[in-house]
């Protein structure tokens, strides 16, 4: 192998922007959409999640929020039917508010809260079906990516200079890296060059590719995972289905690699489908022909996680620990070979192919 040749992939996810300085946590977002009344009140998914904020810590828990609001057992056009009748049922005409009680569910007081309350008193004509639903979610990325653009351009020195310092802590001297990036910033095109430190740490990613999106190009995409149960006209929410209509570089996955690095990635359900795809093409399990090719190298896989709160240090590092250990296991359920499967998880222990790091705040 060359020296030059790509050693190492690296999966990178929102805690990487967060150890890097960026005020990347839904928090934060939420936190810039209610400053502004006009912003807040922009699309039906906006109004959700401000009022209805998940409880988790993490990007993955809006996400869960997105999939429970999905219809399962009924096609969308039903589903949006019986919310505009709950809405004309309960619109309240004194204060031009309603409210909408005895609904099967939440999902359909929720919508129907919204039409009654952002679209009728407005007169607006509107079509409910899925591409509305898809619209309006398309107005909710646009204002994560305006988010940012503002966050990256003003602390673009800082970001390029954490960025570079915390390459120095994962990459190994000499390492050459491709890059698998889950955010929605592009912290590897960044102009570093005036700062030496930095373009030396720059230089070792060989290759990048931004796997839902970049704000720059206002392009990016939430969306749940192609596995989950949902109606047949709801497939356009999943992130599969949504990153064909894009023309983004897939190109990601580098023949021969011996490490799989991952940091700051939540390791969540929703991209559990973009792991298997990965686990699949580097014959994770072990084998003398992967896809009737030479043996590749035993792959490691290295998962670096930051104790980010001393006072939580308990909890992260049981957290993070039961995060791989259910990625691991989920996958190994999807083996052809269930005995392979069940053991899988042990023989990668036995193997010293799983390792887990706690690194410090930089």
């Amino acid at each position: 192998m060359a020296k030059n040749d790509i050693t190492t992939l690296l999966i990178i996810g929102n805690g990487f922007d967060l150890q890097c300085g960026l005020k990347t946590s839904y928090a934060d977002f939420f936190a810039w959409l209610r400053k502004d009344s006009k912003r807040a009140n922009d699309n039906f998914w906006t109004v959700h999640f401000l009022n209805n904020m998940p409880t988790g810590n993490g990007w993955v828990d809006v996400e869960a929020k997105l999939l429970k609001i999905l219809p399962k057992n009924k096609g969308v056009n039903q589903f949006l039917r019986q919310c505009v009748s709950r809405a004309n049922s309960y619109v309240s005409r004194r204060s031009g508010i309603g409210t909408v009680r005895h609904c099967e569910d939440k999902e359909t007081e929720y919508i129907a809260m919204y039409i009654m309350n952002n679209i009728m008193p407005s007169m607006r004509p509107f079509s409910f079906n899925s591409c509305w639903f898809l619209d309006e979610l398309n107005k909710f990325e646009n204002q994560f990516s305006e988010y940012l653009r503002t966050e990256v351009s003003g602390k673009k020195d800082s970001y390029t200079k954490n960025v570079a310092q915390l390459m120095s802590t994962i990459a190994d001297d000499g390492e050459v890296l491709n890059v698998l990036n889950f955010n929605y910033t592009d912290p590897f095109g960044l102009d570093c060059s005036h700062v030496e430190f930095n373009k030396k740490y720059m230089d070792l990613v060989r290759q990048k590719s931004n796997v839902h999106g970049v704000c720059e190009e206002d392009n990016i995409i939430f969306g749940v995972d192609y596995t989950e149960d949902l109606a047949q006209d709801m497939h356009i929410f999943t992130k599969t289905h949504r990153k064909m209509t894009q023309s983004i570089n897939s190109e990601a996955l580098p023949w021969h690699i011996s490490t799989i690095k991952f940091y700051g990635h939540s390791l969540g359900k929703a991209d559990y489908s973009y792991f298997q795809s990965i686990f699949d093409n580097y014959n994770l399990y072990g084998g003398d022909l992967s896809y009737g090719q030479p043996r590749k190298p035993q792959v490691v896989l290295q998962f670096y996680f930051c104790i980010y709160d001393e006072s939580a240090k308990t909890d992260i590092i049981r957290d993070a620990t039961d995060s791989v250990y259910k990625l691991i296991t989920v996958y190994g359920a999807t083996l052809d070979n269930k005995d392979k499967g069940r053991n899988l998880l042990h023989k990668l222990l036995l193997e010293g192919r799983v390792r887990i790091e706690f690194l410090n705040n930089i």
